[in-house]
């Protein structure tokens, strides 16, 4: 057994499980050994170390991993923000009103970042009672929906029609 797996019992009947280099740590006692003074004192020592040690590892994890959150949920808004927003941009939304727009998309949408299919970085999808779904189908969706039809972009029209409803617009 390495020296370093032995796990210093207070009294052993026998020194026959102890390490030779590790003997000298026990003295006879009754009808068995016990551990030396100077032994005990150390070996509580040592245990008391490594128990701070430990401690201050797991506090030293936590902090690591509350930072790995914070900054993971950052960047996840990140993406989701700018995927949203280039969603917008696709559709036509108003720059001026987009901002108000993914706001509101926010509260009622729960957007998901998964790695990518081709590993190379991660994509936003919205989870919604159908399963995953993009976020352009979803903005799409929202947009053609009573809560997001504000902030869909004002038809263009073409042609003659266009043109007398541009002219009513002006009057109006």
């Amino acid at each position: 057994m390495p020296d370093d797996a032995f796990d210093f019992p207070s009294t052993l009947s026998t020194l026959a499980g102890v390490p030779d280099a590790l003997r000298d740590c026990y003295e006879a006692a009754g009808a068995g050994f016990a551990l030396t003074q100077q032994a005990g004192d150390a070996l509580a020592v040592h245990l008391a170390e490594v128990a701070a040690l430990e401690t201050a590892h797991a506090a030293a994890m936590g902090a690591a991993d509350r930072a790995i959150a914070e900054r993971t949920d950052t960047l996840h808004g990140m993406i989701a923000r700018t995927a949203i927003g280039d969603a917008f941009d696709a559709q036509g939304v108003p720059g001026k009103i987009a901002p108000a727009g993914l706001a509101l998309f926010l509260t009622t949408h729960k957007v998901e970042i998964e790695p990518a299919d081709d590993g190379d970085g991660h994509v936003a999808l919205i989870r919604d009672g159908f399963g995953l779904r993009s976020v352009e189908a979803s903005v799409g969706a929202w947009l053609s929906s009573d809560e997001g039809r504000v902030y869909a972009p004002t038809p263009k029209f073409r042609g003659e029609f266009g043109a007398m409803i541009s002219a009513l617009r002006t009057r109006g």
